[in-house]
């Protein structure tokens, strides 16, 4: 009876194989979403050249599509983006500020894994004040490591709706996982549209196209974002 309650040495050894066989999986998962997360947190803006005074609140979904040659078909994938932040307006005569500290998530697209987490700091610097454009410099970092540097215009076609650009140039922390260049950089352009709901909520909508990335296909390299943007100013003007 007591021989029954234990395991022999061929099933103590298949176990033990097994729980290898399941932490090398869930570290090679954690890997890619980390390599996965830091390319797709140096892209995904959703955000005008435009700061704002007072704090913000971002949210909203990414999504892109890759081939999978294991189920030898297209797969869609969503990544959750929250990203809480604090600025300054440009004037005139004053540059415009606004620190973000974005956080994208798995957590509706973890295929039954513990959700990720992944945060990426960010800085904007908005030009003067003027009548005909909106200008703005941003840089990411990740844990203080730059990751990105990015030029963003837009412009706004009247108290409702507004149209953005953004070129972003990608340093070798995404690079050196996927070995994308020699030269250690990426980048990508981003068109995107915003639209005032209301005087402090706003909607984004954004398409983003990668650009020298080899290993993706074609339709892998186009991606899409929603966004909802929330004002809360610091004095009621």
């Amino acid at each position: 009876m007591i021989s029954a309650l234990c395991w022999s040495p061929d099933q103590q050894s298949q176990n033990r194989a097994k729980m290898k066989k399941n932490y090398l999986r869930n570290f090679i998962f954690l890997l890619f979403s980390i390599v996965a997360c830091s390319s797709l947190s140096c892209f995904s803006s959703l955000q005008t050249a435009k700061t704002t005074d007072g704090f913000g609140f971002t949210t909203g979904v990414y999504r892109y599509e890759y081939f999978s040659h294991s189920n030898n078909r297209w797969e869609d994938h969503y990544f959750v983006i929250l990203a809480p932040s604090i600025g300054r307006t440009a004037k005139e005569n004053r540059l415009g500020l606004e620190a973000r500290l974005k956080l994208l998530t798995d957590v509706i697209d973890k295929h039954g894994l513990p959700a990720l987490w992944f945060p990426v700091e960010e800085l904007k610097i908005q030009a003067y004040k003027n009548r005909y454009i909106d200008f703005a410099l941003t840089t990411e970092f990740w844990l203080l490591y730059p990751t990105s540097l990015s030029m963003i215009v837009s412009r706004d076609i009247n108290k409702y709706f507004t149209l953005y650009g953004q070129y972003k140039l990608v340093s070798s922390l995404y690079v050196l996982s996927l070995r994308d260049s020699e030269s250690g950089f990426t980048s990508a352009f981003t068109f995107g549209t915003e639209i005032n709901l209301t005087k402090n909520i706003s909607t984004l909508f954004e398409v983003e196209r990668w650009l020298a990335t080899e290993h993706l296909l074609e339709r892998e390299k186009t991606r899409y974002s929603l966004g909802v943007n929330f004002h809360f100013p610091l004095s009621k003007k």
